[in-house]
């Protein structure tokens, strides 16, 4: 007669190894769920084209204008109220245009979204590349490719590597290419 397998003759150690493997699978699953749903929802910028245009000229102007949606709006918040001090440089605003740009990125700021989720901890960065999701998906990538490359420079140059494509996403591990680096 064939004895079935009851969970007395399993040792204990075995059992609690099925239930931490159970356990991790579960939460691995959990986080691959989430970062699915980021890398399938388009990060862009907004459709308002008063709005996204004043955020496009004024902050592009400098630098590359980040889409709203990489920080939370408590980022964008502490941003905006510091903008006589944004990153060693004065990048004040006519009053108009701040507020245009406020709005704008009042409304396009993510809270509630995977990558906030994941990303901060219930923190508010002020920096994309302080984003614990960013230092994952960039993590490991040698120095000659990004501070040793000068089409590069650095991890916040996200528009020396990510292409935009035609659907108007942005940051696709599809569309990137490295300048200056054969794979």
């Amino acid at each position: 007669m064939v004895r079935l397998l009851s969970l007395r003759f399993i040792k204990p150690r075995l059992l609690l190894f099925v239930v931490l493997l159970s356990a991790g699978l579960y939460g691995c699953t959990a986080y691959n769920s989430a970062m699915n749903e980021i890398r399938e929802s388009s990060v862009s910028y907004g459709h308002d084209p008063v709005m996204t245009g004043a955020y496009l000229d004024a902050c592009g102007d400098c630098h590359f204008a980040y889409p709203p949606q990489l920080l939370p709006q408590p980022s964008w918040q502490q941003i905006m109220a510091n903008l006589d001090n944004h990153f060693d440089d004065n990048a004040e605003l006519e009053s108009n245009d701040w507020q245009v740009i406020n709005q704008y990125l009042a409304n396009m700021g993510d809270n509630e979204g995977p990558l906030y989720r994941i990303s901060n901890d219930g923190k508010a960065p002020i920096r994309i590349t302080e984003l614990r999701y960013f230092t994952q998906e960039h993590h490991g990538f040698p120095r000659r490719w990004v501070e040793d490359n000068p089409e590069v420079m650095s991890l916040g140059n996200c528009n020396s590597c990510h292409i935009t494509n035609s659907r108007g996403e942005m940051f696709d591990e599809h569309s990137v290419s490295i300048p200056g680096i054969k794979f």
